[in-house]
């Protein structure tokens, strides 16, 4: 069997898909009991998982927003499938950096550390937070993000709660797509 498909099948067993619906269910309604013009921010990329995630959460009846931390790479498929999201109703931000500060951070990353990757992360996971303080939307509906050990992960979840205690409501949540079964 191929790791991937051990993968999967270690999804079914070790996750409570009824209990994360629930739960699931229970954010919602926190959510939209504590916001105002939007119920959550969704990270997007343009990619499936997060089309997905809008998908999946204009189904539960939030009303997202959609942010993007527009990259130097964007593709054109990338750009028509962030068109397709506003398409479905989504507001969607698209936040851009200053093309020279971005390529003085890159630049910086590549000569210390060998690769460009931290101003892009740094943004990808600053951005969407930045947002739901200043427009204080009470979810943050993030992807699963392999990258990121537990510790890390604790430390988004650590850094919402510290949000929350500053009376900026903010709530990181981990959604996983459950895997196909037959």
């Amino acid at each position: 069997m191929c790791n991937a498909c051990k993968a999967s099948q270690r999804k079914l067993i070790d996750i409570d898909w009824g209990a994360r619906a629930i739960a699931f269910d229970q954010i919602i309604e926190s959510a939209k009991l504590r916001s105002s013009r939007f119920d959550c921010v969704i990270p997007v990329s343009g990619g499936k998982d997060s089309t997905w995630q809008v998908v999946k959460c204009l189904e539960s009846g939030l009303r997202p927003l959609a942010v993007t931390w527009k990259t130097p790479a964007r593709t054109a498929i990338g750009q028509r499938n962030l068109n397709n999201l506003v398409r479905l109703g989504v507001d969607h931000i698209d936040w851009q950096v200053n093309p020279e500060v971005e390529k003085k951070f890159l630049l910086k990353a590549f000569e210390r550390y060998g690769a460009t990757a931290i101003p892009m992360h740094m943004a990808m996971f600053n951005i969407p937070l930045s947002i739901a303080v200043k427009f204080r939307i009470p979810l943050v509906v993030w992807a699963r993000t392999p990258h990121l050990s537990t510790a890390q992960a604790g430390t988004t979840l650590s850094l919402a709660t510290a949000l929350m205690q500053t009376g900026c409501a903010t709530m990181a949540l981990q959604m996983e797509q459950p895997p196909a079964t037959g």
